[in-house]
Formats: C-alpha cells, sequence, structure tokens
C-alpha cells in the first residue's frame, strides 16, 4: 500500500514538473500516506508534524521534483490558483525543519535533566526505562550496595593503615633495641681489652 502510494506520488510530481497531466484515477497523491503518517505521529512533536504534514503535500512534492529535475523542470508550482516559486516551499520547509529540531532539542535537554545521575549509563543515557519502577529500584538498590562496599574498602584501608603504623612503631622499636645491644656488646668488649 505505501509503495504503490510513494510510486503514484513520485509519477504525479514528474509528470507535474514536466507540465504533463498525473495518470487518471490517482485521486489526492499522499492522502494515504499523510493519513498513516498522521496516525504514528500523534502525541509527538507538533513542528515534526507539521513538517511531515506540509512534506507530504502533492504541491511540495511537486516542487521538489521540480528541483530534481533541474532545468527541465518549471519554476513555479501552482497552489490554491497562484504560482507559487520552487524557493518558497524550500523556505517553508527550512523553517518547519528548524521549528522542529529546535522543539527535540528543547524535549531532549528537559528529559536529560531531569534524569537522576544514577539512573544513567557511563555515557550519561538512560541505563534503561526511567519510567520502569523495578529499573529504577534495581538501579538504586546497586547504588547503595556500591556505596557500601566503597565505605567499607576504605574503613577496611584505614585500618590496614593504622596496622602498619603500629607494625612500623614496632620495628623501629625492635631496631632502636637492636643498636642499644650492639652498643653495650660493644662497650663490654672494649672493657675486657
Amino acid at each position: 500500500m505505501i509503495g504503490s502510494s510513494l510510486g503514484s506520488l513520485a509519477g504525479g510530481a514528474i509528470a507535474s514538473a514536466t507540465g504533463q497531466r498525473p495518470p487518471a484515477g490517482g485521486g489526492s497523491p499522499g492522502g494515504g500516506i499523510g493519513q498513516i503518517l498522521g496516525g504514528l505521529v500523534g502525541g509527538g512533536s507538533p513542528a515534526a508534524g507539521s513538517l511531515l504534514q506540509n512534506l507530504l503535500k502533492p504541491q511540495t512534492i511537486q516542487a521538489l521534483g521540480t528541483m530534481a529535475l533541474g532545468g527541465l523542470g518549471k519554476d513555479t508550482v501552482p497552489v490554491g490558483g497562484q504560482s507559487v516559486p520552487i524557493g518558497g516551499f524550500l523556505n517553508m520547509l527550512k523553517t518547519f525543519l528548524g521549528n522542529a529540531e529546535a522543539e527535540y532539542n528543547a524535549a531532549q535537554a528537559a528529559a536529560d535533566a531531569a534524569l537522576p545521575e544514577y539512573l544513567r549509563d557511563y555515557s550519561g543515557l538512560p541505563s534503561g526505562d526511567p519510567a520502569n519502577d523495578r529499573l529504577r529500584a534495581q538501579r538504586l538498590q546497586e547504588l547503595l550496595e556500591s556505596a557500601e562496599f566503597a565505605e567499607s574498602a576504605e574503613a577496611a584501608e584505614a585500618a590496614e593503615g593504622a596496622e602498619l603504623s603500629e607494625a612500623e612503631s614496632e620495628a623501629m622499636e625492635a631496631e632502636y633495641e637492636l643498636e642499644m645491644l650492639e652498643a653495650e656488646m660493644e662497650g663490654q668488649e672494649t672493657e675486657e681489652v
């Protein structure tokens, strides 16, 4: 169904761009695709919906077909009894595309800002579906366990450091006692001689 509609759109656009009449019985090119895609877009970006809706209009497709033909096509496309230059369609598409891009970027920034850090992976993207309660609970549990492990590792490291200090103190005392003992023995040898 989509393939035949796209073929009919392309054929109608080329025929219109070259000044020929589109094939009879074609009806309104793009009506089926516009309805299908319009249903898919529901609840999404209004700016993207406007872009898509205007992109699929027969006159816009005809203008793009005219551009593709280069010098073989006409300079204008009839819209509502008026001749619209091809540049007018390009300006319209450029404007709607810019609006869709701005809307998308704003929505992404808001979504990124609303997501707590513990629900993000190493690259900053969501580590799963943030709307999934189980995932959020599991991720928080992992974070708590990780923090607990890190705290116990720090405590063990501090205790190990304290043990090293005691061991170092004992070694220094033993070394001192050994030096004193050696000095005492040297002193006894000197007296005997």
